[in-house]
């Protein structure tokens, strides 16, 4: 609840952009890393894990940021849809290999 006379600002606004980021980043890390001992045909061991781990997180902050659109009115209404719906559908991925694995 916003106090009388106190106008919103992008302060005040929660943005996921940085957890989103790092989180896709070390998700396409943990990937390559996995695509790089299957291509050179080493034993893999599990690495379901760590695909899940980023995957839920990855997955809820998208869906979290598409859902909760539009963050502020200042210009920055795109950034849900821009970064929430591809780290949701990367999430997913992500999840549904950790499961896989």
């Amino acid at each position: 609840m916003v106090p009388v006379g106190h106008e919103r600002s992008v302060d005040d606004l929660v943005v996921y952009n940085e957890l989103v980021a790092l989180t896709a980043g070390a998700g396409l890390l943990g990937f390559a890393a996995f695509l790089t001992q299957l291509i050179k045909g080493r034993h893999i061991d599990s690495e379901g894990w760590a695909f899940g781990v980023t995957g839920v997180l990855l997955f809820a902050l998208g869906i979290h940021t598409t859902v909760t659109w539009p963050f502020g009115g200042g210009g920055s209404e795109c950034a849900n849809i821009a970064f929430g719906q591809p780290a949701a559908g990367f999430g997913a991925l992500l999840l549904f290999a950790g499961v896989y694995l």
